[in-house]
């Protein structure tokens, strides 16, 4: 990425939403919002990279059966929520990285891999991807979820919540130009879906 953009001498524009896309003839013209300014620029061609749920919300005029495409693919509402540990207390029962698994709906903790024998560290605990629990975490907040997960924490570590001392958590769905955490592919007709949208439209 930083070879490329090197090559690129500064046309790379940064903190910029696409509002618009539309396709000619001949190439794509494309609106967007910079700095409380809306811009216009047009070019041969158009790589999107923009995830299919958050680019059929944006104005176009794609063919309706490509916006349907992308409206098809849904994406995962997954949810991890982190804690920072006053003291590394699971060195102690001599678990250096890896998963613990849960039928609880944190589903799993994980350990750090690095600074071994360090003061502090960073406890991943919870990664939710079952889809109606991560649904049940994207509605809570942020001391909700924690709350849960140092409950269900405290199964497997007995003691647990006493070691930690701040926390952060995501919810995928709910961040702006995301709205989700990768797309489901898991049929015959996701994957006609998906060759839909490797095939170009014009000249996007």
């Amino acid at each position: 990425v930083r070879a490329l953009e090197m090559r690129l001498d500064g046309r790379i524009r940064y903190h910029s939403q696409v509002t618009g896309i539309q396709l000619e003839e001949d190439g794509v013209t494309v609106r967007y919002h910079r700095d409380g300014v809306d811009y216009t620029t047009r070019a041969d061609y158009c790589l999107n990279c923009i995830p299919g749920p958050i680019l059929s919300g944006i104005a176009s005029n794609f063919p309706q059966a490509y916006r349907a495409a992308m409206q098809s693919l849904p994406r995962g509402h997954l949810i991890k929520v982190a804690f920072q540990a006053r003291e590394r207390f699971w060195e102690d029962e001599m678990i250096y990285g890896g998963i613990s698994w849960t039928s609880d709906p944190i589903q799993q903790l994980l350990y750090p891999s690095g600074s071994l024998q360090g003061r502090k560290g960073v406890v991943v605990g919870a990664y939710i991807f079952r889809p109606s629990e991560a649904l049940r975490f994207t509605h809570m907040t942020h001391e909700e979820r924690a709350a849960e997960a140092l409950r269900s924490g405290e199964k497997i570590h007995p003691g647990y919540a006493d070691y930690m001392q701040t926390s952060v958590s995501v919810a995928w769905r709910n961040m702006n130009h995301q709205l989700g955490c990768a797309a489901h592919v898991a049929s015959p007709e996701s994957e006609e879906t998906l060759q839909t949208l490797k095939t170009p439209v014009g000249r996007h």
